[in-house]
């Protein structure tokens, strides 16, 4: 393994600048490659998209054979039908031409109300309640005032009524708006009713000083209850217009309004699935609430300065109960606090014995799949003395930062200064690991900020601030949840918190770089990461991976001269911190074992900068992968790589073209490694096989066959491409 002392690491292109928020920017905008299946076309011609025209049906005319009648009365009786029919055909004519004089009148305000339907729906988007129920309101009159103008054919039950296109399609388009217009005012009633929770549930929880609330204020799963009744009666209404916007035929629509109904049409599904899963998962978020019965949380606590595959070293965890919304527990322990008696059972997984040599709770969080951490941390927890618990969540102490800009200043007892979003890892880290408030509690400091921090943190006027950080903490896997209820669990799996390993498809390329820091020390947050993909493919379609991962460790005198500020300013004389304490949190050599997840059954080729005997290979069945275990050591100001190259365990199939997809999973904790994705074939001078179109569109074509993607993984990433010769 090189150990060499290097500058820090850029993508491997130039041509595409990594932006750590989370995007990227090519500076050379190149159009996607599309295949075109009949004639071979130099890459980067588009071609038309592939559709499929449906023939339309032919209306079926009925021929009635005429009876034979012998009698006077049978001839008088044909006249008169025949006189009938007449003047039913004149009627209809009559009818008709009324239709078409009005068709331009009844389609403009019908119309008029799908426009205020949207503008209804793009402002319950940006939760502007007020503004929406009154366009849906405004929508409903408008298709009212056409239903008017229709009266002679909405009270037309002829049979020229029930064939007629343009009848039915008429008062299709009316009763649909009015359905939908309906199913608006109940949706954004419930959205006004659900959007109140988070208000409530702070308010609820505020420290008695701050309290806002009168005290026979309804309960928070009274609200929710009814938000989601209001749901439920938006989503009877929406399949009702659904219904009735599939009787319409397009063709009889004005083409200037083809695109609303079109475009109504596609959505209103994605409408009715957003309502169901509203229904669907009501239960779950009343028992997270509490409405039945107190529902109790273990929160584990990761510092992901020293990093675990779920985020980081777990060294407290949080009891939290909740019974009706309201918060009635809330307390801090240390894990050493807990019992080392053996455990009566064997551990739900013997995979924790992989990464380390003792079952303990602070080693719970084995497993980069979440569902599996979290059941081994709520077990483990009785094990060693725990109360019972319903609900895992894991919170990286990263997160505490964005919190505390929310919350301000927080006095912990007579410090001399206060604990900021700034200052608060150089004084938690110091006061614990050199055990300032004594060796029997080192951590009691954490049990005296969180009480302060509960105070200054729950207030109504930071509920939205709140709401973005957890949303954003989510999406980064921050924090990730577990439940014993199944019913809850899906519903996690259902926000993207569960931390779950994702389901492959059958021709899928996977990677996840996962660490567990091997030396103790808090080290990870000097670390930067550079990730190098790149897919060779050959012309059977064998696909060979070759795989890069650089660490630079940037640590400098800078830090430590910004440390010694802080710790002056509480006080602390900074010529009299241990040096231990100071390789703890950073200075020390950064050591961690790298378990690579990569697709099962994939073949292991060779190494550079491991012996390829020093490789451990494995298959975790917990998430049905492959893995490749390797060491890497880096030192302050230094940067050391390890590259793998495998063979896949499937090829693509050019007959004529086939689809390579690529999946890379963030580890969870991490603060997201630049990653650059490149696919080529093996023989760069091999002209037969190009690519026709690839996802995402920032990736770029380098040359005429190869596709490189430059990005970071602050979220998991996906890239795909098709293929051929």
């Amino acid at each position: 393994m090189s150990n060499k002392k290097t500058e820090n690491i850029t993508s491997s292109s130039n041509k595409t600048p990594i932006n750590l928020s989370g995007e990227t920017y090519p500076k050379h905008k190149r159009e996607s490659h599309r295949p075109n299946l009949k004639t071979k076309e130099t890459p980067g011609k588009k071609i038309e998209d592939i559709s499929f025209k449906e023939e339309k049906k032919q209306g079926t005319i009925l021929k009635v054979k005429e009876s034979k009648t012998r009698s006077v009365f049978g001839n008088l009786l044909k006249i008169g039908v025949s006189g009938f029919i007449i003047l039913f055909l004149i009627n209809s004519v009559n009818i008709y031409n009324k239709t078409i004089e009005a068709k331009e009148e009844i389609t403009y305000q019908a119309f008029e109300g799908y426009s205020k339907l949207l503008e209804g729906s793009k402002n319950t988007t940006k939760v502007q309640f007020t503004e929406a129920k009154d366009a849906f309101e405004n929508a409903l009159s408008s298709f009212r005032e056409a239903e008017s103008t229709l009266w002679f054919i909405a009270e037309d039950d002829t049979l020229y009524a029930e064939q007629s296109s343009l009848g039915s399609s008429a008062k299709a388009i009316l009763e649909s708006g009015k359905y939908f217009a309906k199913a608006g005012e109940y949706f954004t009633e419930s959205l006004e009713e659900l959007n109140k929770i988070p208000i409530y549930f702070v308010s609820k929880n505020e420290a008695e000083e701050f309290k806002t609330i009168i005290e026979d204020q309804e309960e928070i799963t009274e609200i929710l209850k009814r938000g989601t009744e209001k749901a439920a009666l938006a989503l009877v209404q929406t399949t009702l217009a659904r219904d009735e916007m599939e009787k319409i035929d397009e063709d009889l629509v004005p083409i200037e309004v083809r695109g609303k109904l079109s475009y109504a049409k596609e959505k209103i599904n994605q409408i009715i699935k957003t309502l169901e899963s509203i229904e669907r998962h009501f239960p779950a978020v009343l028992t997270l609430l509490g409405d039945v019965t107190p529902h109790r949380y273990l929160v584990i606590l990761q510092n992901n300065a020293e990093t675990r595959p779920t985020g980081g070293f777990i060294g407290s965890y949080g009891l939290v109960t909740i019974d009706k919304g309201v918060i009635t527990e809330l307390k801090v322990e240390d894990v050493y606090d807990l019992s080392n008696d053996p455990h009566a059972e064997d551990p739900p997984s013997d995979e924790i014995y992989d990464f380390f040599l003792c079952c303990r709770f602070r080693n719970v969080n084995y497993s980069p799949d979440f569902f599996y951490t979290g059941k081994m941390a709520a077990w483990m927890l009785e094990q060693e003395g725990g109360p019972e618990v319903d609900t895992v969540i894991g919170l990286n102490q990263s997160s505490l930062k964005d919190f505390l800009e929310v919350s301000g200043p927080i006095q912990v007892g007579d410090l001399p200064d206060q604990i900021t979003a700034e200052n608060y890892i150089p004084i938690l880290t110091y006061v614990i690991e050199a055990k300032i408030w004594g060796k029997e509690d080192p951590k009691h400091i954490l049990k005296m900020m969180v009480p302060e921090f509960k105070k200054q943190i729950f207030k109504t006027e930071n509920v939205s601030k709140i709401m973005g950080i957890l949303y954003r903490a989510a999406q980064q896997k921050q924090v990730i949840a577990y439940s014993k209820d199944s019913v809850i669990e899906s519903f996690f799996d259902t926000l993207g918190i569960s931390g779950k390993f994702k389901q492959l498809g059958e021709k899928e390329d996977f990677l996840a770089v996962i660490h567990t820091s091997d030396a103790g020390n808090k080290t990870e947050h000097f670390i930067e990461e550079a990730i190098t993909h790149v897919t060779n493919i050959e012309k059977d379609g064998t696909l060979i991976d070759e795989l890069t991962v650089a660490r630079t460790h940037t640590f400098g005198k800078e830090h430590q001269a910004a440390w010694n500020n802080v710790w002056d300013s509480f006080g602390f004389d900074y010529r009299h911190v241990p040096g231990y304490v100071v390789d703890i949190m950073g200075r020390a050599t950064n050591i961690v074992k790298t378990r690579i997840y990569v697709p099962e059954g994939a073949i292991l080729l060779e190494s550079t900068g491991i012996s390829k005997e020093d490789v451990n290979i494995g298959y975790d069945s917990e998430v049905d992968r492959t893995y490749f275990d390797v060491r890497i050591s880096t030192p302050p100001q230094n940067t050391s790589s390890v590259t793998l190259k495998y063979k896949l365990p499937f090829k693509l199939d050019f007959s004529p073209v086939d689809t390579y997809s690529f999946s890379a999973h963030k580890q969870p904790g991490s603060i997201g490694s630049v990653l650059t994705k490149t696919i080529q074939p093996q023989d760069q001078e091999d002209d037969d096989l190009s690519p026709y179109v690839y996802y995402p569109e920032d990736a770029f074509l380098k040359g005429e066959n190869k596709i490189i993607y430059a990005t970071n993984l602050v979220y998991d990433r996906y890239f795909s491409s098709v293929w051929g010769e």
